[in-house]
């Protein structure tokens, strides 16, 4: 008989943001004419900002960097052959 796996509900993850006076103001302006909220307006922001620099070429090249340093960490670290993850 298989077993029933539920799923874990994830909660939203808060952070603090400090932004200049001018940058907030507009931010909040947008939101009010948007009629959305504050948090709305900003994470739209994030995430397009997120999808357009994954496709950058300058991002690619810096991901490629870290994921070789990843694994020569892991490397490193790793106990009788074992990868860690």
């Amino acid at each position: 008989m298989a077993e029933e796996v539920s799923e874990v509900p994830v909660s939203p993850k808060s952070m603090t943001l400090r932004l200049d006076r001018e940058l907030a103001a507009r931010v909040e302006a947008l939101a009010e004419i948007e009629s959305i909220p504050i948090a709305q307006v900003v994470r739209e922001a994030l995430n397009s900002h997120v999808e357009r620099r994954k496709t950058e070429p300058e991002f690619k090249s810096k991901l490629k960097i870290q994921l070789a340093r990843r694994d020569e960490i892991e490397r490193m670290f790793r106990d009788d052959g074992d990868a860690i993850g």
